[in-house]
């Protein structure tokens, strides 16, 4: 089995609501979910980067059935 990274960026927008953006990795899928969660903070990392405003970030690596 694959596994795929996604990770979820959300910040407080206008009104103190949560606009959030998903980004999926583009790199992989990965042959096990440590490999995965590795990419993942490093998707994390970019991110945060480029952020301009704090952000909480959550990611999942996604089991990838039938690759």
């Amino acid at each position: 089995m694959f596994f795929q990274a996604v990770v979820m960026a959300c910040a407080l927008g206008p009104y103190n609501t949560p606009e959030c953006s998903v980004f999926e990795d583009l790199y992989g899928p990965y042959n096990t979910e440590y490999e995965c969660e590795i990419r993942a903070e490093e998707m994390i990392y970019v991110i945060h980067e480029v952020r301009t405003i704090p952000t909480d970030y959550f990611f999942k690596c996604l089991p990838m059935e039938g690759v």
